[in-house]
């Protein structure tokens, strides 16, 4: 059996979204809402995920 170490490198979760997509998401929310629709919490909600995810992808939401 691997080390715990080992398996964490091996068997990572794969990313699930790319920078571009948060940016279109992002973008079709502040043109349905507004700019200040675009939140972490309002976001995620959106993607159907937890705020983890986006912060993984992106270091801080005016980044978008």
């Amino acid at each position: 059996m691997l080390p715990i170490e080992w398996r964490k490198i091996l068997f990572a979760p794969k990313e699930r979204f790319t920078e571009g997509f948060l940016l279109d998401c992002a973008f079709e929310m502040a043109r349905k809402n507004g700019v200040d629709s675009v939140n972490a919490r309002d976001f995620a909600k959106e993607l159907g995920c937890s705020t983890k995810p986006i912060f993984k992808c992106v270091r801080r939401i005016p980044a978008i």
